[in-house]
């Protein structure tokens, strides 16, 4: 009958806890942020250039979420900032729900979510790498 050791599995048990603290933790925090600069940057390159102030109002909010070891949430939304468009006192969010939804009075032109759907693959490769990221730091013991 063949007999199988198993050495060093204590040390296996520890990197197993120090992968759970990792993905519970900032790893999983940095990948959620990692993907949403990402969509970020591609939101603001489809941004309608002729609004000028607007694509500078495209921010990223983090969320709290009450079971943070188990998701991380980052949103990329319209700041409320206001600007002058046209001569009056605007804000992005207001201007951005206009020209992405349209109003009776003007045609939609969507940017936001065409943006987010043509990087899809990206925000899921960054957000994967980043999370394999500090992963690696962790079990490496590098900060």
């Amino acid at each position: 009958m063949p007999k199988v050791v198993v050495r060093g599995a204590d040390l296996l048990a520890g990197d197993f806890q120090a992968l759970e603290r990792a993905e519970r933790g900032p790893a999983l925090r940095k990948g959620a942020r990692a993907g949403a600069k990402v969509a970020q940057r591609a939101i603001k390159a489809r941004a309608p250039k002729r609004l000028g102030k607007m694509a500078r109002g495209i921010v990223l909010v983090a969320e709290r979420s009450p079971a943070a070891s188990r998701q991380a949430t980052v949103t990329v939304t319209l700041s409320k900032r206001t600007y002058t468009y046209e001569g009056q006192k605007k804000n992005a969010a207001m201007v951005g729900r206009m020209v992405e939804l349209g109003t009776r009075n003007m045609a939609a032109e969507p940017f936001f979510r065409p943006a987010f759907d043509a990087a899809e693959g990206e925000i899921l490769a960054a957000t994967e790498a980043e999370i394999a990221a500090g992963i690696d730091r962790v079990l490496t013991g590098a900060r």
